[in-house]
């Protein structure tokens, strides 16, 4: 081994004890999966305009998510409140990417763990978008617009409908990616770690 370092996995090192002891000893490394996940992955040029493209679409997604829900409440009869909780949540992945962008290196598996809560919720404001879109009353005379949605309600239902739409396309391309950047970067750092 020749120094002080870390030894490889599945490479065995033989050391031998002091003559009052058993033989040899053979020594084994492991191969740890959670601490080779966290190899910070160094970041090119291309990868940080991908994280900044990617975190300044997330904030005008919530922004407008944010924006539409407060229309669609002063608006409408009854909502789910969607924009503002999954607002919050497309503006907080889009500081963290364009903080991240500003790195020279991070462990991608807690960006995708992020990301993977980011879709889930981004798929239950489109769930909940398509329940409220489709069970609104439209009205049909200005008389009774207490107990149903006029025309700019449900056309507000709807663009929030394409933009949860828009914001689960946006989350899995980039979950697919930083997925396929770790698995380069795992792959790069130890060619004995298994692939799934």
């Amino acid at each position: 081994m020749g120094g002080i370092g870390y030894a490889s996995p599945g490479t065995s090192y033989y050391i031998q004890p002091p003559s009052s002891q058993q033989p040899s000893v053979v020594i084994t490394p492991l191969y740890r999966p959670f601490v080779n996940n966290l190899i910070p992955t160094p970041f090119t040029y291309n990868f940080k305009m991908f994280l900044t493209i990617s975190g300044f679409i997330y904030l005008i997604l919530g922004i407008l998510a944010f924006g539409l829900e407060i229309g669609i409440i002063v608006n409408s009869y009854w909502t789910f409140y969607r924009g503002l909780w999954a607002g919050t949540f497309l503006i907080g992945i889009g500081i963290a990417m364009l903080v991240i962008a500003c790195r020279t290196s991070y462990p991608l598996l807690h960006l995708t763990r992020i990301l993977g809560v980011i879709l889930g919720i981004s798929a239950l404001g489109l769930i909940f978008s398509i329940m409220n879109y489709s069970t609104s009353i439209r009205c049909f005379s200005s008389l009774s617009l207490w107990y149903c949605d006029g025309k700019l309600a449900s056309d507000l239902k709807a663009t929030i409908l394409v933009l949860f739409i828009l914001a689960v396309i946006h989350t899995a391309i980039n979950f697919t990616v930083i997925v396929k950047t770790h698995r380069r970067t795992l792959l790069a750092s130890n060619p004995k770690v298994p692939t799934p």
